[in-house]
């Protein structure tokens, strides 16, 4: 056989190999983005109940952000608790097919300004 030959056979039988691999990380970069991103809305809801606004506005708001972002998945026990003066916790967990991935975050408020605590 002729090595054009070959390296066409070779490229034919590692494309499917290739293609795969390229899929599977597009995949876990998107995964990678919307955890980011529902992550950076859970703090946005924690700074904006701090603001003194209601649970319900600030719920009802983080979730439509994060629905219009998600491809898949439900939001499952968003909860927000304000266990002391100068704290806000939240958590949320997110399901999709065999995922269920939780999410908590806490701010405390010093000075003015947000800490962000895991």
């Amino acid at each position: 056989m002729k090595q054009s030959g070959q390296a066409v056979i070779e490229m034919i039988i590692s494309l499917p190999l290739i293609a795969s691999c390229f899929i599977l990380s597009l995949l876990f970069f998107h995964v990678h983005i919307q955890h980011l991103w529902m992550d950076h809305q859970l703090y946005q809801t924690l700074i904006c109940l701090a603001k003194g606004k209601t649970k319900l506005t600030c719920e009802t708001q983080m979730k439509k952000k994060i629905k219009s972002f998600l491809w898949s998945g439900q939001l499952k026990n968003v909860q927000f608790h304000h266990p002391e003066e100068k704290k806000w916790k939240g958590s949320f967990i997110w399901k999709t097919g065999f995922w269920r991935i939780k999410f908590i975050k806490q701010i405390n408020l010093k000075r003015g300004l947000y800490y962000e605590k895991y």
